[in-house]
């Protein structure tokens, strides 16, 4: 028991120290975020003159010298290897263009499906 009480209480320490190193507020599109000279922006975010500010609804984040905003509501952002359910918005030739609830449609060649004969 005592091992267990020693690690639980050195993963909370490292859990408090990881959340203080992260600062988060709600803003909107065009808030001020920093115009701190050694911040760097990230997404979600522009910057004019030398002040970032956020693009977007959402949670600004700041995690050391990055800062970025995570939007309340956003569209998925597809990985290599990621496996997707679309619906095929249009035939052409040799492609289908597919919506996937991403933010552009995908296109799939029909060279690299295999089709049942």
């Amino acid at each position: 028991m005592l091992n267990i009480n020693v690690i639980n209480e050195e993963c909370s320490r490292n859990i408090r120290n990881s959340f203080s190193a992260v600062s988060k507020k709600f803003v909107m599109p065009s808030d001020f975020l920093t115009k701190d000279e050694g911040v760097m922006k990230g997404y979600n975010t522009y910057d004019r003159g030398s002040s970032i500010y956020s693009s977007v609804f959402g949670y600004s984040e700041k995690i050391d010298k990055l800062i970025c905003v995570n939007p309340i509501k956003s569209r998925y952002q597809p990985e290599i290897g990621d496996v997707i359910v679309g619906r095929i918005l249009e035939v052409a030739y040799k492609r289908w263009a597919v919506d996937i609830g991403a933010k552009q449609n995908a296109v799939l060649n029909l060279s690299t499906v295999n089709l049942p004969e």
